[in-house]
Parts: C-alpha cells; structure tokens; sequence
C-alpha cells in the first residue's frame, strides 16, 4: 500500500525495517531468556531485552546499510586501495 501512495523505494524502507525489527526480536527473547536465567530479574530481563532489541535492530540496519553501499564502490578502487 505504502508503494502506491509513496513509491517503491518508501515502501523497501519499509519491508527492511520490519525485517530488522524482527531479528531484533529474536536477540529480544534470547537476551530475556539468558538474563532471566542468571538473575531470576523479571524486570530487569524485560528491560535489557528491549533495549538489545532495539540496539541489535539500528545496529543490522547500519550493517547492511554499509554493506549496501560498499556493493557501489567500483571493483578498481577496491583493488587500488588494497594494493595500499
């Protein structure tokens, strides 16, 4: 829906960010789980959880956005700046 009323690349964002969020959600529930282990701290797990998922999800998105943008870099300059 986005598509139609804001163009394809809005509506990519779009897609890609609820992909990083639900990986985030995965290292949400891995982190609850591991932190609930060790410290029997409902609150404290929840807490932590949140912020990893939201820190693990900004932190794919840089990652990939990098990845993204290396894939323009011409392949000569790759090769002149390892020959550094």
């Amino acid at each position: 829906m986005v598509g139609l009323a804001s163009g394809s690349h809005k509506a990519s964002k779009i897609a890609k960010g609820s992909v990083f969020g639900q990986m985030g959600g995965v290292v949400c529930v891995i982190t609850v789980l591991t932190t609930l282990r060790f410290t029997n701290n409902w609150a404290l797990s929840i807490l932590l959880g949140l912020v990893m998922w939201l820190g693990s999800s900004i932190g794919i998105s840089a990652i990939r956005e990098k990845a993204a943008n290396r894939a323009h870099i011409p392949f000569r300059k790759i090769l002149a700046f390892a020959k550094k």
